[in-house]
C-alpha cells in the first residue's frame, strides 16, 4: 500500500516508525517494512531511518534480518 500513497500520507505513516526502526530492522517481518520504506518513500522523508543506521552497519550486516535491509 505504501507505494500507492501520495508523499504526505507516506510521510505520516512512516513517522509512526520513529523510535522503533532498529526493532523493526531486527524483526522477521519488520525488516520488510523498513525495506519498503527505503524503496518507496523519498529519502528526505526517511532521514530518521537512515540516521538510525549510523554506527550500526557492521552489526546489522551480520544480523539475519538486518543484513537484508543493509543490502
Amino acid at each position: 500500500a505504501l507505494e500507492v500513497l501520495d508523499v504526505e500520507y507516506q510521510t505520516r505513516l512512516v513517522l509512526e516508525l520513529d523510535g522503533h526502526v532498529m526493532q523493526c530492522v531486527r524483526d522477521q517481518n519488520g525488516n520488510h517494512v523498513i525495506q519498503k520504506c527505503i524503496e518507496c518513500v523519498p529519502q528526505e522523508r526517511i532521514q530518521f531511518i537512515i540516521s538510525s543506521f549510523y554506527g550500526q552497519v557492521v552489526a546489522l550486516s551480520s544480523h539475519p534480518y538486518g543484513c537484508r535491509v543493509i543490502q
